[in-house]
């Protein structure tokens, strides 16, 4: 269950690097974050409104953590992403966000004081290897060659904001699913509000098309709406350092959607670095799988 959850989460959000990539050039980028959380909270408000009557008093005493949990993995991470994007390929950003499993790590040690057992840290060095592999293009004398466009450097920006909602989120207010989700959701659009109104004062507006409505309905029900309600439940099952791990299948969905619909492309390094990856994956659960191989 916590499997199908977490890669159903990665999934969307992969396929949201793409959908996003093809939007830019009409959607200005401080203004997508502000309308992309705004539809999805009017998608997810009459399915929550009872949960949070019911869970508001509790969720008030929390307001400090969920503001800041909002910040950085709502409204901060989606924004850095958009900007990103307008000078980055798809691709490039699904490979940048590979480090968000060792990043989580990090803050989970900084923030939480959860260390990683041996075979943990090696699966880490096996999936950071694969990453590796596709940023390098399976050509080592690329390191010689390594030039970071702005998008990149806004991307990793956009990598620090996201490892930390997980790392926060691991001590949550006893609330309803649906509420915590709705809460950020409208705290995150609420502090995309002033960066939206930069943009109109700038002149810079949302050209409206068929391929913006149907980006932004893909956008505002998967990746804000399902991929955090899977992502939420999967922390709450296997902890976040464990969670983290599936991000490192974003870069490979990535890739493989933007070669599939937008024609970017994709190589053999690609496949090596899968293989690496999805062994760092086993070996990180290896543990529970002889737990779980002994209770029968």
């Amino acid at each position: 269950m916590p499997v199908l959850l977490l890669f159903c989460a990665v999934l969307f959000w992969s396929g949201h690097n793409v959908v996003a990539k093809g939007m830019i050039p009409y959607v200005p980028p401080l203004s997508f974050t502000f309308v992309r959380w705004l539809l999805a909270l009017l998608i997810i408000l009459p399915f929550s409104w009872s949960f949070i009557r019911n869970d508001w008093a509790i969720a008030k005493k929390y307001w400090k953590r969920l503001l800041l949990i909002a910040v950085t993995g709502i409204s901060a991470f989606n924004t850095f992403l958009y900007i990103a994007l307008q000078t980055t390929s798809a691709v490039n950003v699904g490979l940048i966000s590979s480090i968000l499993p060792v990043t989580i790590a990090f803050f989970s040690f900084l923030i939480l004081n959860i260390k990683l057992k041996k075979h943990q840290f090696l699966a880490m060095v096996f999936c950071f290897i694969g990453v590796i592999v596709i940023i390098f293009r399976g050509d080592i004398s690329f390191l010689t060659r390594l030039v970071f466009v702005e998008g990149d450097l806004w991307m990793l920006a956009a990598v620090f904001c996201g490892a930390l909602y997980p790392v926060l989120l691991h001590e949550q207010p006893d609330i309803h699913g649906f509420s915590l989700l709705t809460i950020l959701i409208l705290l995150g659009m609420l502090e995309s509000f002033p960066l939206f109104l930069i943009d109109i004062y700038m002149g810079h507006y949302i050209q409206m098309n068929q391929q913006v409505i149907v980006g932004f309905l893909y956008i505002s029900i998967f990746p804000s709406l399902l991929s955090y309600m899977c992502w939420n439940r999967g922390i709450e099952m296997v902890g976040a350092n464990r969670a983290g791990l599936y991000l490192n299948l974003v870069p490979i969905l990535t890739a493989l959607m933007a070669y599939l619909f937008i024609d970017e492309s994709i190589s053999w390094y690609h496949f090596a670095g899968l293989i690496m990856i999805i062994s760092g994956m086993f070996l990180f659960n290896l543990q529970n799988l002889y737990i779980r191989h002994d209770r029968r």
